[in-house]
């Protein structure tokens, strides 16, 4: 999990006992979601204790799944719990996951994309990786208001300490919302992008239940816990002790909700095939006009900007591929379908940008 600040990730029993087993409740409503067919290869980035990867083991029959976290703590964990041939688990980041194009059809995050210090550049390289038609998807706890359990801890702790606020994942994490979530994606250039809440129940035995995870020192609010004097701890835990009421039984049941979203890499039909990027290898955002959905359906099956692996010559579709120049030092690949003829490039670009068409083809 990319993390930074005041967030410490270095212990996967503890981030289990802290939100771990909550976003094992989620998993499985956002998976049904995705409605993903099965025997496809899947990519759970940011898999922490792989709570997400085993809920794809169990219920989406994947062909495979691989789960990155820069945490070798968590890849360990990860490794020793989730036991099944299909899964397997490397240290990587969001950004940097060491797997070549295409390699999966999915890829998946749980509670990573807020932590992740570029969620352009993560959602990047999710399209480099992902299979044309492929989806992409994640969900971040709901922190201004719907994960409850965190946003009682900070409510206290911010009453107590006016300098808390600066931890405060409501606060700093502005994407953790249905609008800022879908316009990253959007902006990403994935397509029928769709944002959507998905609600739990988070249920405590009792509040010594509620409290305990908060001493784990894994996570923000509990390395906030673990920065404190005893006794502002202890006065810490009885604030938030009164800010919970009891069930008759002595539980404390609270709801944890999450925003998810999902899009799809280079769908045919609304007239654009998206194209990966990576700012390490490819260009930035590019596009390719689609003159004919059946066209560019059968054209090719991957369409990448960069400056080193343009593509050339005729692919097995018989399709003729070409690195075309639009401005110096960047390039992109031309397609010309024996269906369609030569298809239009466009590059975002500031100032608008600017169309190559047939006649900017070497």
């Amino acid at each position: 999990m990319t993390t930074g600040g005041t967030d410490r990730w270095s212990s996967g029993s503890g981030y289990e006992s802290y939100v771990g087993r909550w976003s094992r409740l989620v998993a499985p409503e956002f998976l049904d979601w995705l409605a993903i067919p099965p025997r496809r290869r899947w990519l759970d980035v940011g898999c922490g204790s792989g709570a997400l990867t085993e809920a794809i083991l169990a219920r989406c029959d994947p062909r495979s799944v691989v789960g990155v976290d820069p945490s070798e703590a968590f890849v360990a964990h990860a490794r020793a719990t989730v036991v099944d041939a299909r899964a397997s688990f490397v240290v990587g980041t969001a950004a940097m996951t060491g797997l070549d194009d295409g390699d999966v059809d999915c890829v998946v995050s749980g509670l990573v994309l807020n932590f992740v210090p570029d969620v352009g550049e993560a959602l990047a390289e999710a399209q480099r990786l992902v299979s044309p038609g492929g989806v992409v998807g994640g969900y971040v706890w709901d922190y201004v208001e719907g994960m409850q359990l965190m946003r009682r801890f900070w409510d206290a702790a911010v009453a107590l300490d006016p300098a808390a606020q600066a931890s405060d994942e409501g606060v700093r994490f502005g994407i953790a919302a249905p609008g800022p979530l879908a316009a990253a994606f959007t902006a990403a250039g994935l397509e029928a992008v769709d944002v959507r809440p998905i609600e739990v129940p988070t249920v405590f035995a009792d509040f010594d239940d509620f409290w305990r995870p908060f001493l784990g020192g894994t996570g923000t609010a509990p390395a906030y816990a673990a920065s404190l004097t005893g006794p502002a701890r202890n006065a810490l835990r009885d604030r938030l002790r009164a800010s919970v009421a009891d069930e008759p039984d002595g539980s404390i049941r609270l709801v944890a909700r999450a925003w998810a979203a999902q899009g799809r890499y280079a769908v045919c039909g609304r007239g654009w095939w998206s194209v990966a990027h990576s700012p390490t290898r490819l260009l930035r955002a590019a596009s390719i006009a689609a003159l004919s959905t059946s066209g560019l359906a059968s054209a090719a099956s991957r369409f990448i900007m960069s400056r080193s692996s343009v593509m050339s010559g005729v692919d097995a579709t018989g399709c003729l591929r070409r690195p075309v120049a639009p401005s110096p030092g960047r390039w992109c690949e031309a397609i010309e379908a024996p269906q369609v003829g030569p298809v239009q490039v466009v590059i975002p670009t500031t100032p608008p940008p600017v169309p190559v068409g047939a006649a900017g083809i070497a």
